[in-house]
């Protein structure tokens, strides 16, 4: 639904192309990354947050939001004109 409006918006098809790309990439990423710390252990030492527990599955949702407002905000961004 989002490629759809950022189609109409910017009346191309790569931006929004480029745009789910990349929110994709850093959602798999950051979601990898809260993996390894909170449930595999990883850098428990540096962070010490005890013993390792399950990560709540609503965390995925509201990280998939936030990065994804972030990736569209930076696609307005780039695409603005000079003032």
């Amino acid at each position: 639904m989002s490629v759809l409006l950022l189609m109409a918006a910017f009346r191309s098809v790569i931006i929004p192309l480029v745009s789910a790309g990349l929110t994709l990439v850093s959602t798999l990423a950051a979601c990898g990354a809260i993996v390894a710390v909170f449930q595999r252990g990883w850098l428990g030492t540096g962070i010490d947050n005890g013993a390792t527990a399950p990560v709540d599955p609503w965390i995925s949702l509201m990280l998939f939001a936030l990065l994804f407002g972030l990736s569209v905000d930076y696609q307005v961004f780039l695409l603005s004109p000079d003032q």
